[in-house]
């Protein structure tokens, strides 16, 4: 196990690589490596812990929510849960991986896998709708500023249609997993559904997986019901390091123009999310650079010196957190956690 997933990291970050590599060819730049190698150390420096930052906040939403549950977590098991999450989704397509590790994690420290599926799901829907309320509310501005870039407006119309109706999705599915779970019990007696029991072992799997999802349900009504204001302040938090990771793409971006606003950035640093996770390479290798590159230089100008700002902040925030990421598993992943985040009630 542990040498696919190796093998497997080692084959995501070429292939990140060598994607990134013809990104500035792409759009045509000279200079860019040796622009890119004038960039002082501070502008890696600040993005990088920013993001440390968010793995400690993420922490403390672990602890504050798995309480709700009975469950007293330590605030290293909350840190580490949220570095799987982060680097599974830089090394999968479409950042997909992210949230099952986080899952299989807090089922390693003794959350449940409803309960860990109902904690995570949540967040993933907090963090859409808080992205998509953002959009909505900056859509006009954003249009009007960067109206004559035809590919950049399409972009972003794209991207948040699609992140909308995925939203709506699986807010659907946070609220009445059931449902899904009555759908597959059907599927139990159909001709796949013997092919699935045949190769599971398990002839009543529709059934388990239906049961499954009414512990689920019971298990996000327990949080969004009974104890609202906790999903509410876990969503501030999250909007919390939604607005430190901004920061760190403005931060760096003054390399260009010291004079760009934040608040610019937020907007379309959340409409540039909404589309550019979907695409199938690792972490949305290539895809980030050159969208974000595009879009930026639509209203700040100097494409080359945006492509080395955004190519910087995905070195500090991707590749070197990668390599955080891996150490820190290495050492406290391996330590034993069964059963470390007790159930007291």
């Amino acid at each position: 196990m542990r040498k696919r997933l190796w093998k497997f990291l080692v084959i995501a970050l070429v292939i990140g690589f060598f994607i990134n590599t013809f990104v500035p060819m792409l759009f045509g730049f000279k200079d860019f490596h040796k622009l890119l190698l004038s960039i002082p150390v501070k502008y890696v420096l600040v993005p990088f812990l920013i993001y440390i930052f968010g793995y400690f906040v993420d922490a403390i939403r672990l602890k504050i929510v798995a309480n709700i549950f009975g469950y007293k977590t330590r605030l290293i098991d909350g840190f580490t849960n949220s570095v799987y999450a982060y680097m599974f989704s830089y090394l999968t397509p479409m950042a997909a991986g992210g949230q099952p590790f986080q899952i299989w994690h807090l089922s390693t420290i003794g959350i449940s896998t409803e309960d860990g599926t109902s904690i995570v799901l949540s967040r993933f829907v907090e963090y859409m709708f808080t992205t998509v309320a953002i959009a909505l509310i900056s859509y006009r501005r954003i249009i009007d500023v960067i109206k004559a870039n035809v590919a950049s407006v399409a972009l972003i119309q794209v991207g948040f249609i699609v992140s909308l109706g995925a939203a709506v999705l699986f807010f659907f599915l946070l609220v009445r997993p059931d449902f899904l779970g009555k759908v597959i019990h059907k599927m139990q007696d159909s001709a796949m559904g013997k092919m699935i029991a045949k190769l599971s072992r398990k002839e009543d799997w529709g059934e388990r997986i239906y049961n499954w999802t009414v512990e689920m349900k019971k298990s996000v009504d327990h949080l969004w019901r009974k104890n609202f204001w906790v999903a509410v302040l876990d969503t501030a938090l999250n909007f919390l390091i939604i607005l430190a990771q901004v920061y760190s793409i403005f931060y760096v971006l003054r390399f260009v123009s010291p004079s760009v606003h934040y608040w610019k950035i937020l907007a379309f640093y959340t409409f540039l999310n909404l589309v550019v996770y979907y695409i199938p390479t690792p972490g949305a290798s290539g895809s980030i650079e050159a969208a974000y590159t595009l879009v930026f230089s639509a209203f700040m100008g100097n494409p080359q010196r945006v492509l080395v700002a955004v190519s910087v902040w995905r070195i500090s925030t991707y590749y070197f957190h990668i390599l955080f990421e891996i150490i820190w598993i290495w050492i406290f992943g391996n330590v034993k956690r069964e059963g470390s985040s007790q159930k007291v009630i």
